[in-house]
């Protein structure tokens, strides 16, 4: 009897190991007692796409340039080997509009997105509300002194250049700007006359990536609009049950474009979508969560086709294996 009782335990010891060892990939929903993981509720209001990608990629993950620079004299900043703006004397002038006159060491910040993982890092996608973007690169531009913002005056402008690898004539200036989309609030990129985009060459003639002249800080950049003859479609995505608008960032990455496109939220059929994919399409699905202090990753290449309805399995990942993925794109 003892001897039985012993194989019975070792046999309960030997079925709780294997499950204990199942991926959490299953589309199946399991629920854990008092965990977060157990929430499948959808914010009916909609979602502020910026704000839940900050979550699900953190601060931590930014690599801003930074840089200073005497605003009372003629700055040209060089910062590595791709980047140089260069900025007037006189050119930077409190927010309220008066002359900076004394005390003027100004701090520069830029964010440069060149990649498509970038554009998902910083939750700026590529397009123009529902509407597709070819992107060239984009920046987002800080002055401040002291801690308080800092801007242009009206008849100066600052000249940034950057390299790229690719670059392309059909390039205009965009500006980016928060805007509300169905119920949620998302990202969009609008063409603006505050500044143009031009191919920046060295001395003897070599494309060496843009130059942008503005007068405009923030969210600046370089696109065009990537129209197709193909016929185009609505994209439908579905994930495990507790994988929510509250936790969630899913977006659709081109294969042989830059160009990048997060999906919207149905929380009526608790899916995620997008308009305007041409079928055929070549992509990567890409879906970033965060659930209390766990980060999970979801890659799923497809070719876009009529009336598609996919699903995506998120995989548990550390945030290093996150943001080491996007930097493959």
């Amino acid at each position: 009897m003892k001897k039985y009782t012993q194989n019975i335990i070792w046999l309960c010891l030997v079925l709780l190991s294997v499950t204990a060892c199942t991926k959490e990939t299953s589309d199946q929903f399991v629920s854990y007692t008092n965990n977060p993981l157990n929430d499948t509720v959808w914010n009916s209001n909609g979602t502020n796409f910026y704000n839940i990608a900050k979550i699900i990629i953190p601060e931590v993950v930014k690599d801003n340039i930074t840089d200073s620079f005497n605003s009372l004299v003629n700055n040209t900043i060089t910062i590595g080997d791709s980047l140089e703006v260069a900025i007037l004397a006189n050119a930077c002038i409190h927010a309220n509009g008066a002359p900076i006159t004394t005390n003027a060491k100004i701090k520069i910040d830029i964010t440069l997105l060149k990649s498509k993982g970038d554009f998902i890092k910083y939750a700026s996608p590529t397009t123009n509300i529902n509407n597709l973007l070819e992107a060239g690169v984009y920046l987002n531009v800080k002055l401040s002194r002291d801690g308080q913002d800092i801007k242009l005056a009206s008849n100066s402008a600052i000249k940034i250049k950057v390299k790229d690898i690719v670059t392309s004539t059909n390039m205009v200036f965009f500006s980016g700007t928060s805007i509300r989309f169905n119920n949620d609030t998302i990202f969009s990129w609008i063409p603006s006359f505050d500044g143009k985009v031009e191919l920046w060459k060295s001395n003897t003639n070599t494309l060496l990536g843009y130059e942008f002249t503005t007068n405009k800080l923030g969210w600046i950049g370089s696109s065009y609009f990537s129209d197709s003859l193909l016929p185009k479609t609505r994209l439908n995505v579905v994930l495990p049950s507790n994988y929510t608008n509250k936790n969630t960032a899913l977006f659709v990455v081109f294969k042989n474009k830059k160009t990048v496109v997060n999906l919207l939220n149905d929380p009526v059929t608790k899916t995620f979508f997008t308009y305007n994919i041409p079928v055929g399409t070549e992509a990567t699905l890409v879906s970033l969560t965060k659930i209390n202090a766990n980060y999970y990753l979801g890659s799923k290449a497809i070719k876009v086709s009529n009336g598609d309805v996919l699903n995506v399995l998120p995989e548990k990942k550390t945030l290093e294996q996150i943001i080491s993925y996007l930097n493959s794109l």
